[in-house]
C-alpha cells in the first residue's frame, strides 16, 4: 500500500535574527510517536534538546546546544505546536482572591522579542565599587552545564543555603571584569567579595538577560471574580510536551 503522508514542516526565524551566528532560519517537522515516547522515558535536561535536533531538517549543520537559550526556547515552542497545535490548558490561581482559574492560552499569541540590528549588550558598572563588567548571553549548552554542575554541588553540599545553579548562571553570564576575562577560581572569588549591593545588581542584570529576546512566557490575566489583573508564566507542564486529544 502506497503512502502519500509528508509530515508538517515550519520554517521558523529565530529571534536572534543572525547578530551572533550565520543561522537566521530553521526548519522543523513535527515530532514522531518514537520522539514522544523518548521524552517520557528520560527527564534529562538533554532529552527535549536531543529531541529538537533531530526534528530539524535545515541546515543541517545547525547545532541545538550552539544556539542561545533563548532561541533553542523558541524553537520548542515551535514544534509544540507544529506537533500538538497551538492551545495549552492552564491551571492557575488569582493571588487576590484565591479563585482557581481553568482556562486554554493559545502560544500562538505569545509576544516574540526579537534581536534588533546591530544590539549590544550594554556593560554593567557595579554602584559601589564602580567595577565594570561586560556580560554575555548563555547557549543552551551553557545553561545545560549550569544544571548539572549546580546540582552536583547541590547534593555535595545538601546543606548549602546557596543556589549553585543559579550562581553558576551568572558566573556564565559575565564575559569580562573591568577589561580582563578572569578564569572561573577568580571571578568566584571576585563575586564571593563584593559588597552584597554590587552583587544584587549583577543578579538583576543576569536576570534580565534572560528575558530580554525570545518567547514572552508572561501572560497577564483579569480574575473573573474580583476584576484584578495579575500575570502569570507559562506552565510547561505534561500538556505542554503530551497534551490530552
Amino acid at each position: 500500500m502506497t503512502n502519500s503522508y509528508v509530515p508538517a514542516q515550519e520554517t521558523c526565524l529565530l529571534p536572534s535574527n543572525g547578530a551572533w551566528y550565520d543561522t537566521k532560519e530553521v526548519t522543523l517537522r513535527m515530532k514522531t510517536t518514537l520522539e514522544v515516547k523518548k521524552g517520557y522515558a528520560s527527564t534529562g535536561p538533554r532529552t527535549e534538546p536531543d529531541i529538537i535536533q533531530n526534528c530539524i531538517i535545515s541546515p543541517d549543520n545547525v547545532n541545538i546546544y550552539d544556539l542561545a537559550v533563548f532561541d533553542a526556547v523558541y524553537l520548542m515552542y515551535r514544534l509544540r505546536m507544529l506537533t500538538w497545535g497551538s492551545m495549552l490548558p492552564q491551571v492557575f490561581v488569582c493571588p487576590f482572591c484565591g479563585k482557581v482559574h481553568e482556562e486554554e492560552l493559545d502560544l500562538d499569541m505569545l509576544e516574540i522579542k526579537n534581536v534588533p540590528e546591530g544590539f549590544t549588550l550594554e556593560p554593567l558598572e557595579l554602584p559601589l565599587t564602580k567595577h565594570k563588567l561586560t556580560f554575555r548571553f548563555l547557549t543552551l549548552e551553557d545553561y545545560i552545564q549550569c544544571q548539572i554542575e549546580g546540582r552536583q554541588k547541590q547534593q555535595e553540599y545538601p546543606d548549602a543555603e546557596e543556589n549553585f545553579e543559579n550562581s553558576m548562571i551568572v558566573e556564565r553570564h559575565i564575559e569580562t571584569v573591568d577589561g580582563k576575562k578572569l578564569t572561573g577560581i577568580e571571578l568566584t572569588s571576585f563575586l564571593n567579595k563584593l559588597p552584597a549591593r554590587d552583587y544584587a545588581y549583577i543578579e538583576a542584570y543576569s536576570d534580565k538577560i534572560d528575558t530580554m529576546f525570545g518567547v514572552d512566557e508572561k501572560v497577564e490575566v483579569e480574575c473573573s471574580n474580583c476584576q484584578n489583573k495579575f500575570t502569570h508564566l507559562v506552565q510547561l507542564t505534561r500538556q505542554f510536551f503530551r497534551p490530552t486529544i
